[in-house]
């Protein structure tokens, strides 16, 4: 009796043709890219990937979409941090620092070559 081993998809399969995906579209663009390419990234066949997606556009609908959303993460995040920490007054480019240069008093007015100075 001879058994046939039972094949199961990993459970991250969507993932990783996305990212291969990704890749090829990014090294050889779009149009340069077949989806039996993205199944050879894998190491699936061309029809495997069809029982993910219906087809390179929705493929790279996925991957912009996912990207922008993660983009809006980091935004979120970095405006959080922003909003949460008091605004910094000194340092080397604020208004009070020796390092930014004076608009204004009589230094400034001879360096404009201003009559008032």
């Amino acid at each position: 009796m001879s058994t046939t081993p039972v094949r199961t998809r990993p459970k991250d399969r969507r993932q990783s043709i996305e990212a291969a995906a990704a890749g090829l579209f990014a090294d050889r663009g779009f149009a340069g890219t077949s989806v039996a390419d993205i199944a050879a990234e894998v190491g699936i066949t061309p029809g495997a990937i069809y029982r993910h997606f219906s087809g390179k556009e929705e493929l790279l609908e996925r991957i912009v979409l996912g990207s922008l959303a993660r983009i809006g993460e980091v935004v979120d995040v970095a405006t959080a941090d922003a909003r949460a920490r008091p605004r910094r007054r000194s340092g080397p480019w604020s208004a009070r620092s020796s390092m930014w240069p004076r608009t204004t008093g009589p230094s400034w007015a001879r360096t404009c070559g201003s009559a008032t100075a």
